[in-house]
């Protein structure tokens, strides 16, 4: 199992701001006054890494990158003026749109191991990238609930406000009205997306290794975030953060497979700081065309592609809102740290190629033993059916999709239905 080739610059491909762009952001207005009443001019690396998180993925389209800007103009001051400026300036626009719209964020799994007496070889499979997304999600959180009503100009949860957050706590454990719920966590700064709030509104969200009714949500988690926000009443979130509590950690890793528009620029793997968008690649390109457009259909009436299971999928959930199996499509990566074992420090040289035999054996078991969660939230079995080798070099891709079944003939052979699906 030989090295290949020099990784110092894997997955390593940190698009920088061009010189353009940065004058383009520079008259962009915060909507904030400076403390001579002078208005607030946006720092323009928060605009682009903003628009790194909204634009991932999004097809190098100005209709589509204006769409998604649009989607979001309302939580962003500065977004209309930079909407605005585009549509009046085509040069910059065709530069903009080319610049977003060529770049993608991807996930880089890795696979911890151990090796239990009982039970033999255990795998976890490890998104990297969600840890540092994890963080971001909390200081979120934390940030919005600091700017609540609850709390006050020192940075404290006084008993009155905390009164208040418990009375509209009972009131819901009478209620279990899932609108006030939700209503409740906004107000204390813990923003749910969607997708998340619908798994725990149908009993489908797991805490502690068990899937929870909406009520037993409700008297679990909601009361740990309660009691965890009781105990800092009267010090400064400084002093006491409640949002170090175990079920923050718990729900902000929930947020984080379901979020679509946060992303961590980068992150650490191994011993190196990777970044975590890099140019589009020819697989991302075509899943994220067969998520938004219609070409599945005129694929379908070619002849090579007219049994593809791929295809017939994202044609029936091309105008549905439900999408179990196209949500579940994700380019990966191979993380930079390609396999590690549990209990011990992370190192450099475990790239994809560079690790042993034995140790490149433990990281293909742990692509078919690890649990992949659904990304609906339906329990369905997902997998990854590539087979990665050590000649797939710096950017060894990998992709999720639900399970399906392989049918064989009589000899041992795969039947013609499974080679068509394949």
């Amino acid at each position: 199992n030989e090295k290949t080739f020099n990784t110092n610059t894997s997955y390593e491909e940190n698009q920088k701001l061009s010189a353009s762009l940065k004058r383009f952001f520079t008259d962009l207005n915060s909507g904030k006054n400076g403390i001579l009443g002078e208005p607030e001019m946006m720092d323009f690396y928060i605009v682009d890494n903003v628009l790194k998180g909204e634009l991932a993925n999004v097809i190098s389209n100005w209709d589509m990158v204006k769409a998604r800007l649009n989607a979001v103009k309302d939580t962003y001051a500065w977004m209309p003026q930079l909407i605005n400026k585009l549509e009046k300036d085509e040069s910059m626009r065709l530069g903009f749109t080319q610049y977003y719209g060529s770049l993608h964020y991807m996930e880089h799994v890795t696979y911890q191991w151990k090796e239990d007496k009982d039970k033999g070889f255990m795998f976890t499979r490890i998104v990297v990238n969600e840890q540092s997304l994890v963080k971001q999600v909390k200081e979120t959180w934390k940030s919005d609930f600091i700017l609540s009503k609850y709390v006050n100009q020192e940075h404290a949860v006084t008993p009155e406000a905390f009164e208040e957050i418990k009375n509209r706590y009972e009131e819901i454990k009478k209620s279990l009205d899932p609108v006030a719920t939700r209503q409740l966590m906004s107000d204390l700064g813990i923003t749910l997306s969607d997708k998340l709030w619908d798994i725990i509104t149908s009993g489908k969200y797991e805490f502690n290794n068990r899937e929870l009714t909406f009520q037993q949500f409700i008297n679990a988690p909601l009361t740990h975030v309660i009691n965890a926000i009781k105990g800092s009443v009267g010090n400064t979130i400084e002093d006491i953060d409640p949002f170090t509590d175990r079920v923050f950690e718990k729900l902000a890793k929930s947020e984080a497979k379901y979020t679509a528009n946060i992303y961590p620029s980068s992150h650490r793997a191994g011993n190196k700081t990777v970044n975590s968008f890099g140019l589009n690649k020819f697989l991302v390109d075509w899943i994220n065309v067969l998520k938004s457009s219609n070409n599945s259909e005129e694929l379908l009436k070619t002849p090579f592609h007219s049994t593809s299971m791929l295809l017939q999928k994202f044609n029936e959930e091309r105008n549905s809102k439900d999408k179990p199996f196209s949500d579940n499509i994700k380019v990966t990566a191979a993380s930079l740290e390609a396999l590690h074992k549990q209990g011990t420090r992370s190192k450099d040289n475990m790239e994809l190629h560079n690790l042993g035999v034995d140790e490149y054996e433990y990281r293909t078991a742990a692509t078919i033993l690890s649990s992949i969660p659904d990304a609906t939230g339906n329990n369905q079995r997902i997998i990854n059916p590539l087979f990665l080798t050590t000649s797939d070099k710096s950017t060894a891709h990998e992709i999720t999709l639900p399970a399906f079944p392989i049918e064989f003939n009589a000899d041992g052979t795969l039947n013609n239905k499974t080679i068509g699906l394949v």
